[in-house]
């Protein structure tokens, strides 16, 4: 057959659940607002609380934070020599550095 279905059809690359746990938080920091010094409160959630409000299951929640965490020390983005999700969170950089830095750690 000349015609071969899967030739033609476009590959989709499935996503791993912490991958889509990080995703889902920059997209809900862009939707509900970012906050600093705490997870969540009436102007939007930091990029902690925007994980684990992201996910029910705690495994791809904490999967997230220790690849987003690899991701920031492996970039050199570790700010005052420790890259925890929260302390890069609280420093001065805009919701967008955040969120960028976030969907870059899931690619």
């Amino acid at each position: 057959m000349l015609y071969d279905k899967k030739r033609w059809e476009p590959k989709v690359k499935k996503l791993a659940g912490w991958q889509q746990v990080l995703l889902k938080a920059a997209d809900l920091i862009d939707e509900k607002g970012w906050t600093k010094h705490t997870n969540h409160n009436e102007y939007g959630y930091c990029a902690r609380g925007a994980i684990i409000e992201s996910t029910w299951n705690p495994y791809y929640a904490i999967r997230a934070m220790f690849k987003l965490r690899a991701y920031l020390q492996q970039h050199g983005l570790g700010w005052l020599g420790g890259a925890s999700v929260s302390s890069c969170n609280d420093h001065e950089f805009s919701r967008s550095y955040v969120t960028l830095t976030m969907r870059k750690a899931a690619e």
